[in-house]
């Protein structure tokens, strides 16, 4: 069985453990990015997120009283995002994201949003199929130079 629990930001920590597995995973599959992804670190980019002022929802998945996944969303100024979601490879295919993000985003929709989106980088294939699964559909691409 799996548990659902909304967190509060200063208990943010609970998710290091699987945000380092998504760092790495992103590590391994961008060729062009390694290098950025390898120098992003917890602390900095969870401090980020929580002291932005934004309105935030930060949800983790147990499974067995272990943290097998998370997603972060935040809202400014009616614009909602999933700032970030990852689910732990073994438990990839349960429906665990799937769920995180319809939480989400119906959360994201009874607070109003106008604009509900999110990045995904672009060398992801599976994870911007699953999200067209969920009705979120490419907009715009951002492009970037290279170790610049």
């Amino acid at each position: 069985m799996i548990d659902y629990i909304d967190i509060e930001p200063q208990e943010i920590s609970l998710i290091k453990e699987v945000w380092i597995c998504n760092k790495e995973f992103h590590e391994e599959i961008d060729e062009n990015f390694t290098s950025q992804y390898a120098s992003l670190d917890f602390e900095t980019r969870m401090n980020a997120i929580v002291q932005s002022g934004k309105n935030l929802k930060i949800s983790i998945a147990k499974k067995n009283n272990r943290i097998c996944a998370y997603c972060i969303s935040s809202i400014e100024n009616c614009k909602g995002e999933i700032e970030s979601l990852h689910v732990l490879e073994c438990e990839r295919g349960n429906g665990i994201g799937k769920k995180l993000t319809q939480m989400h985003l119906e959360w994201l929709k009874s607070k109003q949003c106008k604009e509900i989106g999110l990045y995904v980088a672009s060398c992801n294939e599976n994870t911007i199929a699953f999200y067209k699964e969920l009705g979120l559909l490419p907009n715009l691409t951002y492009m970037q130079l290279k170790d610049w």
